[in-house]
């Protein structure tokens, strides 16, 4: 692991949060502890581009307050750079884009892994999935890739969500990710699109036209 080495191109100089100094520290922090091959870890795989760590174990780490982890990992989150997953044990962060920092022919082979396995756990597919021959259940990974060059969806979900190219491609990754760590490997095309828009909207709390989703408490009697 000491013999590693992250990449940064010049391009994090105009990043969104290169002048707060507690994102980028956390966020490079995060970059320099991640696993760069899948490692096994109190009985659990923490996969390449992962860690296991806490919001206390950063903060001791940088020297900040928990509070101040906690303010920079949602900003991390809000932007696509990173999912977060917690444990009662642990809370396992996922670079979205961690190839981007460091490639490493492992990557082919945790796509290989991750095929082998995909017959093992499935999305349940809706009705219109069924009906449909040409949409077949496939890896996750793929699935991707078929939505991204599906142009009138993805042309229509940066229109209805006010979203740039950038922050497009930024959550798509992100969903991708937060799937495969939940266990979803194999989904159909119309199925990726479904759960998407669904994650999305759950993730940020925004529906159509980028307007604040409001859920109302039911009255106490």
């Amino acid at each position: 692991m000491n013999n590693t080495f992250i990449q940064l191109s010049r391009k994090i100089l105009t990043w969104e949060w290169y002048q707060n100094s507690n994102v980028l520290r956390v966020f490079i922090h995060c970059l320099l502890k991640a696993n760069h091959q899948d490692n096994k870890w109190q009985g659990k795989v923490i996969r390449r581009g992962s860690l296991a760590t806490s919001y206390d174990n950063i903060g001791e780490s940088l020297k900040l307050s928990k509070q101040e982890v906690r303010t920079a990992i949602k900003k991390l989150k809000s932007t696509g750079e990173i999912v977060t997953n917690v444990t009662p044990k642990y809370l396992l962060v996922s670079i979205v884009k961690y190839d981007d920092y460091q490639y490493s022919s492992n990557k082919t082979n945790t796509q290989l892994t991750l095929k082998q396995h995909s017959t093992n756990t499935q999305v349940t597919p809706n009705n219109n999935d069924n009906n449909d021959n040409n949409d077949n259940i496939i890896n996750i990974n793929n699935a991707m890739d078929r939505c991204l060059e599906n142009k009138t969806w993805t042309e229509a979900v940066k229109k209805n969500y006010l979203l740039t190219d950038e922050s497009f491609d930024q959550y798509i990754k992100a969903f991708t990710l937060h799937a495969t760590l939940q266990g979803k490997l194999t989904i159909s095309t119309s199925g990726y699109m479904q759960y998407f828009v669904a994650w999305y909207k759950k993730t940020t709390g925004k529906g159509m036209g980028g307007k604040k989703i409001i859920r109302y408490k039911k009255p106490t009697l």
